[in-house]
């Protein structure tokens, strides 16, 4: 592991653990590679699209407990690409870092928590917006 230097900075080479596979995860990764970060992605898939690019790839389930234990482990830091994450097993990992925490995973789990909560943002920017408007007429 990595020694971090700031709480809120992780700097190459420390690893960044993905969950998921997919495209968003290779798009992370490759990212992520040319800056000198080493990547590790848990997916159920052998030979995800983001394994490919990555250092290593756990493959499992995404609520394997043991499998998100051994991403930690193995992990400076913690992301995830999509909202379908066990969120129990992800909170029980309590050794590394999970910079976007896991409450997002609540709301966008749940598609109509997830529109309700865009649907009063809307409205909360329109009156800002509004009320901008007033301040420079």
């Amino acid at each position: 592991m990595i020694k971090k230097t700031d709480a809120n900075v992780i700097l190459p080479p420390a690893t960044i653990g993905i969950i998921g596979g997919g495209q968003l995860g290779r798009m992370m990764a490759l990212a992520a590679k040319p800056m000198g970060y080493r990547v590790g992605i848990l997916d159920p898939t052998p030979d995800s699209p983001a394994g490919q690019v990555a250092d290593f790839q756990i493959t499992a389930e995404y609520n394997d407990a043991t499998a998100l234990a051994k991403l930690a482990d193995e992990s400076d830091v913690i992301t995830y690409e999509f909202e379908n994450v066990d969120q129990n097993a992800l909170s029980q990992q309590s050794n590394v870092r999970i910079p976007q925490g896991i409450a997002l995973l609540d709301i966008t789990s749940n598609r109509i928590q997830e529109k309700h909560l865009f649907a009063m943002k809307r409205r909360y920017l329109l009156l800002i917006s509004l009320k901008l408007k007033r301040q420079l007429t």
